[in-house]
């Protein structure tokens, strides 16, 4: 099942994951039982609909800590993963504290998360995922790459695969 809700407004996020909760828990009374929630463009709200003063960064900050806390509640309690998408316009380790860099690019720019700091320290794993044509096998062939886990052993591991007709193939 795919159930898409738009906000607009950066209050609506504590609604729309209480609505989300209901869902998940209406799935398992049910026979389908969700596992898996994306979020999209999340980022959008916190740079559109933006307050540039202290106070205003201050409550954005408050608003993205609380939908963290509220995911995170959720993922503890019903078994669900949270993925948020187009969240990284581009992505810098180069000042993380164990050493565990690993720098990701697209577009011949680097990437880094542009909800900033904040959400870069709430997040616990983080996933790289790339596409590039290849014209000899005339397909599309992706890279995931885990680029923040708390695993450091992970960190800069990737998983090539394409995406066929008969589902996911290695590549």
């Amino acid at each position: 099942m795919v159930q898409v809700k738009k906000i607009n407004r950066l209050e609506e996020i504590s609604l729309v994951l209480n609505q989300v909760e209901v869902m998940i828990i209406n799935s398992h009374e049910g026979c389908r039982h969700t596992r898996f929630v994306a979020l999209n463009s999340i980022a959008y709200l916190f740079r559109h609909d933006r307050d540039n003063t202290s106070k205003g960064f201050m409550e954005q900050k408050k608003t993205l800590v609380a939908a963290v806390k509220k995911m995170k509640e959720i993922t503890t309690s019903y078994n669900v993963a949270f993925v948020t998408m187009k969240v990284t316009d581009v992505f810098d380790t180069s000042d993380s504290v164990d050493g565990s860099a690993v720098q990701t690019f697209t577009s011949g720019r680097e990437v880094k998360a542009s909800l900033g700091m904040v959400w870069e320290s709430l997040m616990p794993n983080k996933f790289f995922i790339s596409k590039q044509y290849n014209n000899e096998t005339d397909s599309w062939e992706r890279d995931w790459m885990v680029v923040k886990c708390n695993d450091n052993s992970l960190i800069g591991r990737h998983y090539r695969y394409c995406i066929t007709t008969a589902g996911l193939t290695d590549y």
